[in-house]
């Protein structure tokens, strides 16, 4: 199932523009704290914000998969981890949907391991 991003819709955490620096950002405090050394304030915001503007979207992803109500959190859990794992290696080209179809394919592979 393709699921549509609604850029007009203000309330939407990803109606802005995709953000580079926030995924580098990101992978930098993954990278540290796998490494235990200490992120930075920068690092934890970005790793605050990222989490906050991609949780929603990665519910959708996994309802869209059919991943029944009662066992979303579970599931996205899952995603969260498997993400947390592979996101420092993930090479940006600056292409949001190319971000967006390795999310939505992280998403949908544990909803088939799980469910499918």
């Amino acid at each position: 199932m393709l699921i549509r991003i609604r850029r007009d819709d203000a309330s939407c955490p990803l109606a802005k523009a995709f953000d580079v620096e926030l995924l580098h950002e990101t992978q930098s405090y993954l990278q540290k704290r796998k490494a235990h050394e200490s992120p930075s304030l920068a690092e934890i915001q970005a790793w605050d914000h990222f989490h906050k503007t991609y949780d929603p979207l990665l519910r959708r992803f996994l309802f869209a998969c059919g991943v029944p109500r009662a066992e979303l959190a579970d599931c996205l859990q899952d995603v969260w981890t498997e993400l947390v794992r592979r996101l420092p290696s993930f090479n940006s080209d600056g292409e949001e949907g190319r971000f967006f179809s390795w999310l939505r394919t992280i998403a949908r592979s544990r909803a088939t391991d799980l469910f499918g």
